[in-house]
């Protein structure tokens, strides 16, 4: 463990091991570095860790509650690293970032990222949802009423091209009126801050809901939840809205039907942002309506293959994977999928957004010829079921 206390905020280096044998003394060393930092903030590097374990992570969040209202930010390039903190769910995991310049960078001068506890207009923050560099999500509520709320606040770093392309994207978001779109709320532009409020409804989280479908669905459960969230899509394109960052924390369930949101209503999963953008996105152009079908289909495959299209040890090979390569064949993990859902769950992951559907309109034609294709299937064989395992 390696201390730095003469930079701007306060440093720490855990290298080798965090785990049960090394807890007891990194939760010792980190209480103590906190009790000393200025303002009770610091970064935790853990760059240099090769092992960590739950026992470790929970050394970690142990010694942030027993500092009240002390900031953590943790540098972890590693994905396993990431993943390690992300799965333990705890408020106290605050920003994860991928080097340290930019951990430095946020605690020092974002104010984005220091509002937990304060008054943003009218509105009270509470616990960080998510968060990085770029922006953070917050739980809010109204003085007035206790509904919950969610509030995305844009870095106050962004030039004023990126504040202009949020604050559009969003005042049209709040203008969605489709029953399966979360509703915004409002736009706050204080001329510092620019933030998006929207409803957070409670409900079932994606997991939870591939939880209860025993981790991955039938293929017409999965087509009936990609017509209803290629229905509401298709309603904020033709509106000017592209989504561009769709993944598994947009999506909230309530007895089986399904919402999306703007921004993440629950803190991130497993996999990292990056897993569901498209080869272009990961290029750094910007989303287009093609891209949200990508996104959209690799959320289906999930649903019916019960895995993720591209799957590798590190992150950076899976990036690789969805730039230069295919997706893996449904049938290695699903043996009896149909020809025609095969080629439909690879036609909305093409690499290539050319060879995706023209349209949103489209691919709800391609779901609708396919459904009906196989009801009349199972009035032929009615041992075909429409709810079989696949």
């Amino acid at each position: 463990m390696i201390e730095d206390r003469e930079a701007e905020v306060r440093q720490m280096v855990f290298a080798g091991k965090l785990a049960a044998e090394t807890a007891d003394e990194a939760q010792a060393r980190l209480t103590a570095f906190l009790e000393a930092a200025p303002a009770r903030r610091a970064i935790l590097d853990l760059t240099l860790l090769a092992i960590v374990d739950p026992i470790g992570v929970k050394a970690i969040i142990n010694a942030a509650r027993a500092v009240p209202y002390s900031q953590l930010a943790y540098v972890a390039p590693a994905a396993f690293v990431r993943r390690s903190l992300e799965q333990s769910g705890a408020r106290e995991v605050g920003p994860i970032y991928l080097s340290r310049p930019h951990a430095i960078a946020a605690m020092a001068g974002s104010a984005h990222l220091q509002l937990r506890e304060k008054t943003l207009a009218k509105f009270r923050l509470g616990n960080t949802i998510t968060a990085n560099d770029l922006g953070a999500i917050y739980a809010a509520a109204r003085h007035d009423n206790p509904a919950p709320l969610l509030v995305q606040v844009l870095s106050n770093e962004a030039n004023a091209q990126q504040r202009l392309a949020f604050a559009k994207s969003a005042k049209a978001w709040c203008e969605l009126t489709h029953p399966r779109i979360v509703p915004g709320v409002e736009v706050i532009d204080d001329g510092d801050l620019i933030a998006f409020v929207g409803e957070r409804p409670s409900g079932q989280t994606w997991g939870a809901w591939l939880g209860t479908h025993g981790g991955r669905v039938s293929v017409e459960e999965g087509l009936r939840w990609m017509s209803e969230m290629a229905a509401a899509i298709e309603h904020a394109h033709q509106r000017g809205v592209v989504h561009g960052e769709l993944r598994p924390e947009c999506f909230v369930f309530n007895d089986d039907l399904p919402r999306v949101a703007r921004a993440p209503l629950f803190p991130p999963g497993n996999a990292l942002p990056s897993a569901y953008r498209s080869p272009e996105q990961l290029r750094g152009e910007p989303p287009t309506p093609r891209s949200d079908q990508f996104s959209l289909g690799v959320l289906l495959y999930e649903a019916i293959i019960g895995t993720h299209p591209f799957t590798a040890e590190l992150e950076e090979l899976i990036i690789a994977q969805q730039l230069q390569g295919a997706p893996l064949s449904p049938r290695v993990f699903l043996p009896g999928i149909p020809d025609e859902i095969e080629r439909f769950l690879l036609c909305i992951l093409a690499r290539d957004p050319a060879d995706r559907f023209a349209s949103i309109g489209d691919l709800l034609a391609a779901i609708a010829s396919l459904t009906e294709r196989r009801y009349h299937q199972s009035l032929i064989s009615p041992s075909a079921s429409l709810r079989g395992d696949i």
